[in-house]
């Protein structure tokens, strides 16, 4: 508290919505000034990240899929704790969208969202895994008959991780 501050603790509400927010001085009088409002909101829930593994360089787009996400002051934070957020979209109230963050490790940090500018996130616990991020080496063999399909190429490299989004394309067949 000082002359120009005051910190008010809010409680708990059974519903939401805007509650106006007074404040008294020593003799109980409302204190002079703006109308304040207040609101409260149903925490959002996270039920899935797409995709859920990405490379430590960080930028790739994750999308956040849950429910009762609202606009203005929407972030992502990867990991928990000191993690700083990071600026999220909303897409819908289902949908978040953030590009992850650079990490000097790979590993696996949780995911949370936040609709009140960093001030409560939720609490799903899903994880998002970071991974090193492959390197191609060389191609064997690098010639085959154009008349011929289904040439196994072996393709050599670092950091590879087996799942469906590993693929190779030849040319412009995507």
């Amino acid at each position: 508290v000082s002359d120009g501050e005051v910190m008010c603790s809010a409680p708990a509400s059974a519903s939401v919505g805007q509650v106006s927010v007074m404040v008294t001085d020593a003799s109980g009088s409302d204190v002079v000034g703006m109308l304040l409002e207040y609101e409260y909101f149903a925490q959002p829930r996270i039920s899935g990240l797409s995709p859920s593994r990405g490379s430590i360089i960080g930028g790739g787009m994750l999308s956040v899929h849950g429910e009762g996400f609202m606009d203005g002051g929407v972030q992502c934070r990867f990991g928990t704790g000191g993690s700083s957020p990071v600026a999220a979209l909303m897409v819908s109230s289902t949908v978040v969208k953030c590009l992850t963050p650079a990490r000097t490790e790979p590993g696996a940090v949780r995911v949370e969202v936040s609709v009140n500018d960093g001030v409560d996130f939720t609490t799903s616990g899903l994880e998002y895994e970071y991974e090193l991020e492959p390197i191609v080496e060389s191609l064997s063999p690098s010639t085959g008959s154009s008349s011929t399909a289904g040439q196994v190429v072996t393709v050599v490299g670092q950091n590879f991780v087996v799942s469906d989004t590993l693929l190779c394309y030849f040319g412009d067949d995507s």
